[in-house]
């Protein structure tokens, strides 16, 4: 997968995981994993957008929100959620980020 304006050796860096919520006892094996999420404070913003601008909404989280919010991002993962299907070439997605005050 190519990022645009993302240089190589970043680029090397990224991993993604795709996740969906199971039981505790769910059991796993191979290649399939389980993670728990640690409790954290979150900042959870929604976004609709197209599939062009997932990377606007990131920014804006970055260069927008956090330097107004009086916190800074937390050192845990963060994730998208995705609460509803597609519609018209647009995506609802919920960015989640840990965070922590200042």
């Amino acid at each position: 997968m190519m990022f645009p304006n993302v240089s190589n050796s970043i680029e090397d860096k990224l991993r993604m995981s795709v996740c969906i919520t199971v039981p505790p006892d769910t059991k796993v094996e191979g290649e399939v994993g389980k993670m728990e999420l640690e409790a954290a404070r979150y900042v959870v913003v929604r976004f609709q957008v197209d599939a062009t601008q997932f990377g606007e909404a990131w920014q804006w989280l970055y260069g927008e929100w956090f330097p107004q919010s009086g916190y800074q991002p937390y050192d845990k993962p963060c994730f998208e959620v995705y609460p509803e299907e597609p519609k018209d070439g647009k995506f609802t997605v919920d960015i989640c980020m840990p965070v922590k005050p200042l």
